[in-house]
């Protein structure tokens, strides 16, 4: 990501507006302008906005929708109406951003919090005054880096800024995008077959941004095959894999270092769809409704790596991921889109290589509901989970037993819902719950001095063993919202009146 931000002391006002303005998109939506360009009459597509096209409610890129943003803030139209403010544009960079208000293409309001939650780094330029606030990152740099970004209702933020498409062809093909954050797109029908369009030879410029090569496979030539085999990629940051075939499909990317996300996109049930040669640092994701039980995401890094990230969207049900080499001592989950994972299918993490034990920590960023079941044979005996995010609700399980193990679990981050968990008593020391309704189910004797936090909201606390009987032992109910739930074979005489 960019990380050379001017200061804003630094930024006039004038020299800020053009950041929203693309000329392109301008003139393509009015041809009046483009003929009064070519005659002379403005010096730039931008001198028109500026006189007159501000004005007249034109829009100025494909995002900012003038029009709606009015009707969407009636304070706004009332202000341009009697001239306190001279244009809804000039109001949003000026007002807008800041207010986290809508640009006319979403409802509800800028989650600033939930992005810069998800983003320590925007967080970080926030507070050094790069930015005012997470809202002006994401129009300005994030919907181009691909970082999500979600509503006040919970909704995904789709940009509407994207660049263009191209479709491969059976011939060798020489694509070089222009503009940014485009999506190529080729298929691979068999090997060496006369009906695919992603075949060696191939070269692909995929221009500025982040741009993404989605594959089609619907041949799937096994996990030692290579759907990359031959094709020289540039500029492409994001490889999207369909796997329509009835076996495993497998992408190589020792050549591609600069590829710095995979996507498992709507892969059939009972198939694999197989990573190898991952630059370090690169995420991991199976993405969309498509993606069903016995789904399996396989991924190496070229180098064992101490962190790994892997995330589920749009609805992924069931997915298996796992990693097959690396000495990872740290792990992120992410969930965004629709609700990944139910009961029946949660989605399961193997997020190192055997289950060697090695992973200390374990961040689950949840912008959306997340059902999931972890390996405890990853964690060792330390391992801390921190959960975050707007979910209402994130239920972790285990695949090797009834309940995880973690030393401490702080779900204080969880700013709407709630964590739904069972541990280990004999090994948790610390739980801190979310702002929602926290159900934490005990097995096992807690030992005293061990802390439990419910946090706000209704929460449960369920367990029948009785806990320490010394006073150091505390169970706190989080305040004084919500009702809480405490089986009685927790409750003794060291902990009955805390």
């Amino acid at each position: 990501m960019s990380t050379n931000y001017p200061s804003l002391a630094q930024v006039t006002l004038l020299e800020q507006l053009p950041q929203f303005f693309n000329p392109s998109y301008y003139v393509q939506q009015n041809a009046d302008v483009l003929a009064a360009v070519s005659k002379g009459y403005f010096t730039s597509p931008w001198q028109h906005f500026l006189q007159y096209g501000q004005y007249e409610n034109r829009a100025p890129d494909s995002f900012f929708n003038p029009t709606q943003y009015l009707i969407n803030n009636p304070d706004v139209l009332a202000a341009v109406a009697n001239g306190t403010v001279q244009s809804a544009y000039l109001h949003f960079i000026q007002y807008g951003i800041a207010e986290d208000r809508n640009d006319g293409n979403f409802t509800g309001s800028f989650n600033d919090a939930a992005y810069l939650l998800a983003n320590p780094d925007v967080q970080a330029a926030v507070t050094k005054g790069y930015f005012i606030n997470g809202y002006q990152h994401w129009l300005e740099y994030g919907q181009f880096e691909g970082r999500a970004a979600y509503s006040t209702t919970g909704a995904l933020i789709t940009p509407t800024t994207g660049g263009q498409t191209y479709t491969l062809t059976t011939n060798i093909d020489n694509i070089v995008a222009t503009g940014s954050n485009n999506t190529i797109v080729g298929t691979v029908v068999g090997l060496a077959s006369p009906n695919s369009t992603l075949n060696p030879g191939d070269a692909i410029n995929g221009g500025g941004g982040t741009n993404t090569l989605k594959i089609i496979d619907t041949a799937g030539n096994g996990a030692n095959s290579n759907d990359l085999a031959g094709v020289t990629l540039t500029n492409v940051q994001v490889i999207s894999l369909q796997n329509a075939s009835n076996n495993t499909a497998a992408i190589d990317l020792t050549l591609y270092p600069s590829v710095s996300k995979v996507i498992a996109l709507n892969t059939a049930n009972n198939k694999t769809d197989s990573f190898t040669s991952l630059a370090s640092g690169a995420q991991v994701v199976a993405s969309g409704a498509g993606t069903g039980t016995g789904t399996f995401v396989n991924f190496a890094y070229t180098t064992a790596t101490t962190a790994v990230s892997v995330g589920v969207d749009g609805g992924a049900n069931g997915v298996t991921f796992t990693s097959t080499n690396g000495t990872e001592t740290a792990a992120t989950i992410s969930s965004t889109g629709a609700t990944n994972g139910t009961t029946a299918a949660p989605d399961i993490f193997n997020l190192t290589n055997n289950g060697n034990g090695g992973l200390k920590t374990l961040t689950v960023n949840a912008a959306s509901n997340l059902v999931a079941n972890l390996n405890n044979a990853d964690y060792a005996a330390t391992a801390a989970l921190t959960v975050t995010g707007v979910a209402s609700n994130v239920t972790l399980g285990s695949t090797t037993g009834a309940q995880t193990e973690f030393k401490t679990i702080t779900a204080s981050g969880l700013t709407v819902g709630g964590l739904t968990i069972t541990a280990d008593a004999t090994v948790l020391t610390s739980f801190t719950g979310g702002t929602g309704n926290d159900t934490l189910t005990l097995n096992g004797v807690l030992a005293a001095g061990s802390t439990i936090n419910l946090g706000a909201g209704n929460n449960t606390l369920l367990g029948t063993t009785a806990v320490a009987t010394s006073t150091s032992t505390t169970i706190n109910g989080g305040g004084t919202s919500g009702t809480n739930t405490v089986s009685s074979g927790l409750i003794n005489a060291g902990n009955a009146g805390q």
